[in-house]
């Protein structure tokens, strides 16, 4: 394919025909999506409240996005944003929900449900600005950011 692809509307309108629900429930349910997918520069909305485990999992892995789109779940499960933004060497920013406690990580039996897990933003070589507005910062692990620039 050539051009760019410009996602725009609710995500959850694939999931279950119904753009206004909030409840991811199902395991992976968009994980991978849009792997590979370089020719994506903007992201669908992403308006779920309720992840499911691995729900987001590998979903921009290697795509063209350079904003990520808004991430509002406040009840996370274990791993649904891992590897979520793997590879996308355009990004450029995110703003992670007030309800993360920790980023990055590899999940194990002490995960909590507010953990974003493993590699979350590897490789983004374009990555510059983590926006958290949150009284206590989350704990980010060292490999989060792994092989991104350093500036």
């Amino acid at each position: 394919m050539t051009g760019e692809i410009n996602a725009s509307g609710s995500i959850m309108s694939m999931y279950n025909n119904n753009p206004n629900d909030t409840k991811i429930m199902h395991n992976n349910a968009f994980a991978e999506i849009f792997e590979d997918c370089e020719s994506l520069k903007t992201a669908p909305e992403l308006p779920a409240t309720t992840l499911s485990k691995d729900c987001y999992c590998d979903m921009f892995w290697n795509s063209g996005i350079a904003v990520a789109p808004e991430l509002p779940a406040t009840e996370l499960a274990d791993n649904c944003y891992e590897y979520m933004f793997n590879n996308c060497t355009s990004l450029k920013n995110i703003a992670i929900p007030n309800c993360v406690t920790r980023i990055g990580g590899v999940s194990n039996s002490s995960q909590t449900s507010t953990s974003t897990n493993g590699y979350v933003f590897y490789n983004c070589t374009s990555f510059s600005t983590l926006y958290i507005n949150i009284a206590t910062p989350p704990t980010i692990t060292s490999n989060t950011f792994l092989n991104c620039k350093k500036t």
